[in-house]
């Protein structure tokens, strides 16, 4: 007899962000509340704020830290809290250490993959911010998110 293991998938509360509002209602909001959640960090992240269906800020994961000028990201890792947390949406973010706010063409191959992965997986990507010291910058304001690019 083959013995086979049961499992259970739950989303477990890492630690708890203070934040005033329940949405992230223009850009300069996102880029602010991502770097408030990335203050001092000296590598770059790539994380993902996950959106319930009333359009509010449902939970955040950090899906990877990498070096000081790039990280590792798969779907499959991206997506994991979000369906967990039974987002409808989400934004991604990651910082750029060196303060300066441009976008690879990795970080452009990686935003049409994760598009894509979210319309098979019924759970829509709103944006891509790209945060710096100062500046920051929306892959939808690129146009790479809807297909112009």
């Amino acid at each position: 007899m083959h013995k086979i293991n049961i499992v259970k998938i739950r989303l477990v509360k890492d630690n708890k962000h203070e934040y005033r509002k329940d949405a992230l209602d223009t850009p300069k909001d996102v880029a602010s509340f991502v770097r408030k959640l990335l203050h001092n960090i000296d590598r770059e992240v790539f994380g993902v704020i996950n959106i319930d269906a009333s359009n509010k800020i449902n939970s955040v994961n950090f899906v990877s830290t990498g070096s000081l000028s790039s990280t590792l990201t798969h779907p499959r890792e991206v997506f994991k809290s979000s369906i967990l947390a039974n987002a409808v949406s989400m934004i991604l973010f990651h910082n750029h250490p060196s303060g300066r706010v441009n976008y690879s063409q990795d970080d452009l191959e990686v935003t049409k993959l994760l598009v894509k992965s979210g319309e098979i997986l019924g759970i829509k990507v709103l944006d891509h911010v790209i945060v710096g010291e100062e500046a920051f910058l929306r892959v939808s304001e690129e146009g790479l998110l809807d297909g112009r690019k």
